[in-house]
């Protein structure tokens, strides 16, 4: 087909026009390592990605009914609220602080 590493991996991105490709290319992935592990006679491996797969599957429910509530939004603001918290006032707001003095460029 002619296509490249990076140009494969960027036909893989979610888009509005190609919602949940990502997701479903990656379970598709898990399922193949499920599949050549057993192939090999490696049950543990195999039952490790089966159990991947059940978990991924299990978060985006969990994860789309979180979305479809509010609940998601609501959850990510209260997490940057608390990061927020934990950070000193200077950090990341571009106070003159952050810039190198003169002394420490070698410049007078």
């Amino acid at each position: 087909m002619k296509v490249d590493a990076d140009q494969f991996e960027e036909r893989l991105y979610d888009s509005p026009q190609r919602d949940g490709v990502s997701t479903e290319a990656s379970l598709a992935f898990i399922q193949e390592t499920e599949d050549f592990f057993l192939k090999l006679g490696q049950k543990a491996l195999a039952a490790i990605a089966r159990k991947s797969i059940e978990s991924m599957k299990s978060g985006k429910a969990k994860v789309d009914e979180m979305i479809a509530s509010g609940q998601f939004d609501s959850l990510l603001q209260k997490a940057q609220d608390e990061m927020d918290a934990l950070l000193p006032p200077s950090v990341g707001s571009g106070s003159s602080n952050s810039q190198p003095s003169q002394e420490s460029t070698g410049s007078h």
